[in-house]
Parts: structure tokens; C-alpha cells; sequence
């Protein structure tokens, strides 16, 4: 089988297990497509790796590596916003709140619009007076993460142009 074929059917693969849940053998389909990233492959599909993997190593608990997989993506797509919104939250999930910081702003710059991510760094800036509401925090932003990339870019951008109008 053609090795760009390959690449794209471990992509596919690796997400519906992701979307079933089953994150292991998610991450396996993920860590094959990536191997093959010597090839010439389209730069925004590559980024799509990485940052699914690096959802999957955050739900998986590998907050490092799922950082490891966020910089690569940055590394190849600096202008997405999400990508610095992933890596933001490994930091956050490693109580690395200056890092998460940095990343949450730097999403914010990227994307004005983005108002979950204005919530998270008014709550990291501002953390004591949101005391007693960290858990409820917590909840949604693990509920938003149960959005895979493209879910969570259409939930955003939809949910805009809604408060805009």
C-alpha cells in the first residue's frame, strides 16, 4: 500500500478510536502516522498529527509528552491558536500556571474571539477570587477536551458568531 495512503488511513483510524474512547490503540495509529512524517506530507495534515496525539497523551495523562507534541505542532503551524491553547492546558494539568499562562495569552493573541480562553487566563490572573470555583472549572475545560481539534475549532468559531449577533 502507498505510504501517503498509509499515513491518512492511520490518521482516520487513530481518531475514531479516540472518538470511542479507546486512547491506547489511538495513540498507536497516531504514532505509526507520525513515523512515517519523512515523507513529503501536506504540513497541515502533519500538524493534525501531532495535535491529535497530543490530545490523546493529555487524556492518557502524559502532560509531558503531550507538551513535546503541542511545540512540534508550533513548530510547524505558529499562527494556530488552538495549538497553543492544547499545550496551555498540559501545563495547567502540571500545575505549571506561568507556562499555562503564557500559552493561554498567546492563543488569545492569535485569536481575539477566543472566549475560553480570555475565561482561562482571567482565572489564572485573577485565581483567588475564583476560589471554590476551580472544580467547576475543571469540569468544563475536561468536557471541552472531549473535543477533538476540528470539534472544538467549529464549537468556537460557531459559538462567536452567535455572541457577536
Amino acid at each position: 500500500m502507498n505510504k501517503f495512503f498509509q499515513f491518512n488511513e492511520f490518521i482516520e483510524l487513530g481518531k475514531i478510536f479516540s472518538d470511542c474512547k479507546a486512547y491506547l490503540i489511538a495513540l498507536e495509529h497516531f504514532n505509526k502516522a507520525i513515523a512515517l512524517s519523512y515523507l513529503p506530507i501536506n504540513k497541515e495534515r502533519l500538524v493534525e498529527a501531532y495535535d491529535l496525539r497530543a490530545g490523546v497523551k493529555t487524556f492518557l495523562s502524559r502532560y509531558l509528552e503531550s507538551i513535546a507534541d503541542y511545540s512540534k505542532a508550533i513548530e510547524l503551524d505558529p499562527n494556530n491558536s488552538y495549538l497553543y491553547f492544547g499545550r496551555g492546558m498540559s501545563y495547567e494539568y502540571l500545575n505549571q500556571n506561568e507556562e499555562a499562562l503564557k500559552n493561554f495569552k498567546m492563543s488569545l493573541e492569535l485569536d481575539p474571539g477566543f472566549s475560553l480562553a480570555l475565561s482561562i487566563v482571567d482565572y489564572l490572573e485573577n485565581e483567588k477570587k475564583w476560589i471554590g470555583r476551580k472544580d467547576i472549572i475543571y469540569f468544563v475545560l475536561k468536557f471541552l477536551y472531549y473535543f477533538n481539534y476540528f470539534q472544538l475549532k467549529t464549537f468556537f468559531k460557531v459559538s462567536s458568531r452567535k455572541i457577536i449577533s
